[in-house]
């Protein structure tokens, strides 16, 4: 699968420059299209989140702080248009950008948009809370949109894809992963594929990947058996921990093999890598 179209969530906050930074790398890596998104609160959405009794003070408010954060979603989209001596327009004609505004509820609303995309940005969870329960942007893109993501940490600057690590657990979704990760394996210096000893998977497995990419032109290693996983202090740790020895600026790995639901109360992988990595994420469910 080629990477064509980029979305990326402008939410009027400082992230947003952020992520025009990246997926603009990006875009000039594989030929992309950048579709900035912005979601504002529909009409009904802004008047149910201010509960009962409200005044029309409050309600004057909500919609002018509704109105500032769609000013600032555009303003850093043409900011960063105008710094990159960019043009706008849509994907058909070429152009290097666009901008859309959508009405709804974000996380309904946007993976819907994900579903026409190839590949969304997203910043890493903002706050450090392991266990919560309701679904941000990030996890309802994931879920719900039917579209890879890359998560980037707010200090990740550079294109990420040099060296990658491969989480492989020969899951459904681990492999969902990888295929859609394909045009960043196929670009990268380094591919490492590990794995964790837990339910009885062992190097093995590692080696059919290895295999497998290598029948698509990617030349992958496993990590040696010395150095293979045992998950003491939790799967997630131990595959940052291998990255991070490894140089890697990249894990692709399946996400929420379990319930988001099921994760959020007990702990798991994805919840912890996502939290937790200091390097981008490219993820799929």
């Amino acid at each position: 699968m080629d990477i064509r179209i980029i979305l990326v969530p402008l939410r009027g906050t400082r992230s947003d420059y952020h992520l025009l930074h990246i997926a603009l790398l990006l875009a000039k890596r594989f030929g992309a299209h950048v579709a900035a998104l912005h979601i504002e609160l529909s009409d009904a959405w802004v008047i149910a989140s201010l509960g009962d009794g409200i005044s029309e003070r409050n309600i004057h408010d909500a919609f002018e702080r509704r109105a500032e954060e769609t000013r600032h979603a555009r303003m850093a989209f043409d900011e960063w248009l105008a710094a990159n001596q960019l043009d706008e327009g849509s994907p058909r004609n070429g152009a290097a950008a666009s901008f859309g505004v959508a009405g709804g509820f974000e996380v309904r609303a946007f993976p819907v948009h994900a579903r026409y995309a190839d590949l969304v940005v997203l910043s890493s969870p903002a706050n450090g809370v392991m266990h919560h329960f309701g679904p941000n942007l990030e996890i309802a893109a994931l879920l719900r949109g039917g579209c890879p993501a890359l998560i980037v940490p707010a200090y990740a600057t550079a294109c990420p894809g040099r060296t990658v690590a491969i989480a492989w657990d020969a899951s459904a979704e681990a492999a969902r992963a990888v295929r859609c990760a394909m045009p960043f394996l196929e670009r990268a210096v380094h591919v490492h594929v590990i794995t964790a000893r837990e339910h009885g998977l062992d190097e093995g497995e590692a080696l059919k990947l290895v295999d497998y990419l290598a029948v698509h032109g990617v030349a992958a290693s496993r990590v040696a058996p010395r150095m293979a996983l045992r998950p003491r202090q939790g799967v997630g740790s131990a595959l940052l921990q291998a990255a991070a020895e490894f140089g890697c600026d990249l894990m692709v790995l399946g996400a929420f093999h379990h319930s988001h639901l099921r994760e959020a109360i007990l702990g798991g992988t994805t919840e912890h890598v996502l939290h937790s990595a200091e390097i981008p994420l490219f993820v799929s469910h």
